[in-house]
């Protein structure tokens, strides 16, 4: 079963380093997954947020997602269990506590006033990159916003708005397999 592999392999060495900030990186295996991956490697990212003063919560990993309906909070591990296909953890390599507080304080902002899904941005998407709307999001809309106005630098200096795979490539990070696909 995945999530007995998952718990013994990559996932538990490297939560404990997960921290508020690094995102992972979705490369599913549903239907509108292959469809997405046709413009990008990856077909999701989700926004890490760890809640390390409670006791009660130091020792989950939570998400914050751009899904339809917009922003959501959510489980990693539940995700983990339900979601296949390979996932990866992305650390951007100018991410400090600082900058890993503001973008928890931001991102919960932005949860809590709920701004929506960007369905123009997405549709655009299928022709080319759209410009980044800070009014709504779709996933590495979300992440990429997020990361540039909490003051981590971006490698690629335009207006866009990222798609799935561009994360890696126009960000400075580290990359880490948490699950094959599978």
């Amino acid at each position: 079963m995945v999530c007995k592999e998952l718990k013994t392999t990559n996932f538990e060495r490297l939560k404990p380093k997960m921290t508020t900030g690094m995102c992972i990186l979705w490369r599913g295996n549903f239907l509108i997954s292959e469809v997405i991956r046709q413009w990008t490697e990856y077909s999701h990212v989700s926004l890490i947020v760890r809640f390390n003063r409670y006791p009660l919560l130091k020792d989950k990993v939570f998400l914050i997602e751009a899904y339809e309906h917009g922003l959501e909070f959510n489980d990693l591990e539940e995700r983990l269990e339900e979601e296949p296909g390979r996932v990866d953890l992305f650390v951007p390599y100018d991410l400090d506590k600082w900058k890993a507080l503001t973008i928890f304080k931001n991102a919960f902002l932005f949860l809590a006033h709920n701004t929506g899904y960007d369905y123009a941005g997405l549709f655009k998407s299928a022709f080319t990159h759209p410009d980044r709307d800070p009014t709504r999001f779709f996933c590495s809309e979300f992440v990429d916003y997020i990361w540039i106005t909490n003051g981590l630098k971006r490698k690629v200096n335009n207006t866009l708005a990222a798609w799935p795979g561009d994360i890696p490539k126009w960000w400075d990070g580290q990359l880490y397999t948490i699950k094959e696909d599978g």
